[in-house]
């Protein structure tokens, strides 16, 4: 049976992104491991040695019992298998350590949306983990609910095969059957945008887009053809770095509530 991770920090960001994974996992059935990451508390160098052991003891109670309600709470709404698990050290690196042990099909989390949502994502456990992981990460803004994604938009740089990453695509989204448009930004000095179509063939297409600025041209053509996922390979630096400008990461992953799925 496929596994997605889901870290929470039980804010409402991070249990939207919960609930969007139970609709994937329905469809994939897949099982749902709830994974909170705890900072060890920080104590006087003098305090007995016990002292430390109490306050983690103490914090994983708790932290055990609200996931254990929040499993509980998932399982009455959804048709998956949840367990949980809690643990202490540093979040992204836990997660995406226990995302490659458990042999992972995805890691799907939350990022919060607003006026200084670049601030927020670029230091958040979200980028890191994005940053780290091996296996594919869903991001999921604050506000995204759950619904049929029809239209996908890989974005390609020509530089690298992304025959591996479509072919997971397809595989986790298959039972959408979903229109994929692979789109190309080619970059000119002057302010333009001009996307042209350069192949189609039964669901896929090739889109090449003239433009000064990758990020905006990205953001405009998903803006403007109503795409419900945005997929991007990591190792693209020229996509990654520019989509992830201050002009164009709010639109992206905030405003027009659309999930990225990031592979490495």
């Amino acid at each position: 049976m496929d596994l997605i991770i889901c870290p929470t920090d039980f804010s409402k960001t991070a249990n939207n992104a919960v609930h969007y994974a139970s609709h994937f996992a329905e469809y994939l059935n897949a099982k749902i491991l709830v994974i909170h990451v705890m900072h060890v508390p920080a104590v006087d160098v003098y305090s007995p040695a016990n002292v430390m052991n109490d306050m983690m003891e103490v914090q994983s109670e708790g932290a055990n019992r609200k996931l254990k309600e929040l499993c509980q709470e998932l399982s009455s709404k959804y048709e998956c298998i949840y367990e949980y698990k809690s643990a202490f050290g540093f979040a992204a690196e836990v997660i995406c350590e226990l995302a490659e042990k458990e042999e992972s099909r995805m890691i799907c989390m939350g990022t919060t949306g607003g006026s200084n949502m670049i601030n927020r994502f670029l230091g958040s456990v979200s980028y890191e983990t994005v940053k780290r992981s091996k296996v594919p990460v869903l991001v999921v803004p604050s506000e995204c609910k759950f619904k049929p994604i029809d239209r996908i938009v890989v974005g390609n740089d020509n530089k690298e095969s992304l025959e591996q990453e479509l072919d997971e695509l397809r595989s986790l989204c298959h039972f959408f059957t979903p229109k994929i448009d692979i789109v190309t930004i080619e970059k000119e000095d002057e302010p333009s945008y001009d996307p042209e179509l350069k192949w189609e063939e039964g669901d896929m297409r090739i889109i090449e887009i003239e433009s000064h600025l990758i990020g905006d041209a990205i953001c405009r053509y998903v803006d403007e053809n109503k795409i419900d996922l945005l997929a991007l390979k990591r190792h693209q630096r020229n996509f990654i770095e520019n989509l992830f400008h201050k002009s164009t990461i709010k639109q992206v992953l905030g405003d027009s509530h659309i999930p990225s799925l990031i592979f490495n």
